[in-house]
């Protein structure tokens, strides 16, 4: 449930491809290469891409490297290189006549996020220091400095509170490498401190493209078992001004709620089981958005700034193959019924840019007022893999209702089905991947009962491919 990608990629296990023993007990290991290639039309989906934007045309992501031991002590160099052809297609300026033409049109004023709608108008090549990491471990922890992807939850198509949707966080950290055993259970959690980036397409204000991030993520299981695990994780985000002092000042903010000033928090319960009689694993987590509410809140409002997500897997063998099945649903719209206070679209406000890293969201890649629903099937075989899947999207719900004449006809919704097929090339394992279908009413515009507008309903086919090294 709370998984840290330091030497790990948010694709896959990085395996090393050749131990060389070095000079006294230091020990070497080369990282083989891995990535994916995109090609996406019409209006791309960037989601689950890390630190690349995927935007319309090619895009492509590849990391390698090495790692280094030496006894307690660990290095991992990963870097990643990013590139996108960053195509033009349709979108609506922003509003805000000091930001970026291209920040979003939806999310200003108190339900700001730092969300563009293209990351600028030319081909984006980006060299970054992707997973890398040097860390210790002393006993029943391990501390140091990370840019890794992180993965916080019990989802597993998305994440509600940090997956792979965005790059990774350049922070400082204390974690468990493994579950610590009680007498009441087993224990694993981490703890960082890290810098949130502003994406370039946002504003002009230098004074706040620094945000602090403190968080921490626990989880429990019963003692000699991790087939059942419950876990809390929570972050505050706070505007880092050069007059606001050393950004080490933030390492506790994610210990109390933050009250005034430019913050936003997260908080999350989540919990997992897993019979391993019938296959069958069952997920479920709820988040709470710059807010943790009372006993009387949760009572009489329990639906205010919450999200929540579930799911259930069920793996099969039969006829030779392990069939798996899983089914997963997320929602972050909020009500328009809690008239004494406004809502707030999850993963908006508090700091002018949100949940989010250069750009792209830390959580649930379906955005603010999102809704999602996903089916899937796969077959694998020892050599190769089968599956299909089918998915609903509906975007930026809660932003219909501050557009004008926000009719039923208008919802954004996208329709996507496809196929990926997994084979075993030389020590790679390639995943090839087609889907398409339409996204409707793309940006709210249909001109049902609004003569002047259009209606565009957009295709989106997408072909990927991905490249991981063996599990040896």
């Amino acid at each position: 449930c709370v998984r840290d990608s330091t030497a790990q990629a948010d694709m896959a296990s990085v395996q090393p491809d050749r131990a060389t023993p070095g000079r006294g007990r230091v020990s070497f290991s080369y990282v083989a290469p891995q990535g994916r290639a995109i090609y996406a039309d019409g209006v791309p989906d960037t989601r689950g891409n890390g630190s690349l934007w995927a935007g319309r045309g090619v895009s492509a992501l590849v990391r390698g490297g090495l790692t280094a031991d030496w006894h307690a002590v660990h290095l991992a160099i990963i870097p990643e290189l990013g590139y996108s052809a960053n195509q033009p297609f349709d979108v609506l300026p922003g509003l805000d006549p000091a930001r970026s033409t291209l920040s979003s049109p939806f999310y200003a004023g108190p339900y700001s996020a730092d969300l563009p709608s293209r990351m600028g108008g030319l081909a984006v090549t980006q060299l970054s220091l992707g997973q890398s990491a040097l860390w210790a471990e002393a006993g029943p922890v391990a501390f140091g400095w990370s840019s890794s992807n992180l993965w916080w939850g019990s989802g597993v198509r998305d994440a509600l509170f940090i997956g792979n949707n965005a790059a990774g966080i350049p922070r400082v950290f204390v974690r468990t490498p493994r579950p610590i055993p009680t007498a009441y259970g087993r224990f694993s959690g981490e703890y960082f401190l890290g810098v949130l980036t502003e994406s370039r397409f946002f504003d002009s204000d230098p004074q706040n493209d620094r945000r602090s991030l403190s968080a921490f993520a626990l989880t429990w299981s019963p003692p000699h078992s991790d087939d059942f695990v419950v876990g809390i994780a929570r972050g505050v985000a706070q505007v880092a001004s050069p007059d606001s002092g050393w950004i080490g000042s933030h390492l506790t903010d994610a210990l109390h709620s933050q009250r005034g000033g430019q913050s936003s928090e997260l908080t999350a319960l989540f919990t997992r089981y897993l019979s391993p009689a019938s296959g069958v694993r069952a997920y479920a987590e709820l988040g709470w958005w710059n807010r943790v509410p009372t006993v009387r809140e949760f009572l009489s409002v329990p639906y205010e700034g919450l999200a929540y997500q579930i799911g259930i897997e069920r793996l099969v063998r039969a006829y030779d193959a392990t069939w798996v099945f899983l089914a997963e649903a997320m929602n972050l719209e909020q009500p328009v019924d809690v008239t004494e206070r406004p809502p707030v679209d999850f993963y908006t406000g508090g700091t002018p840019q949100g949940w989010t890293q250069r750009g792209q969201l830390l959580g649930a890649g379906i955005g603010p007022g999102g809704q999602s629903q996903y089916l899937s099937a796969d077959m694998l075989l020892p050599f190769w893999s089968l599956g299909l899947y089918a998915e609903r999207v509906r975007w930026n719900e809660d932003a219909l209702f501050r557009q004008y004449l926000p009719y039923a006809n208008r919802h954004d919704v996208t329709m996507r089905m496809g196929a990926r097929l997994g084979v075993n090339v030389a020590r790679f394992d390639v995943l090839l991947d087609a889907s398409g279908f339409h996204r409707l009413n793309y940006l709210f515009q249909d001109n049902t009962f609004i003569p002047a507008f259009r209606t565009v309903d957009v295709r989106i086919p997408e072909l990927r491919m991905t490249f991981t090294p063996r599990n040896r």
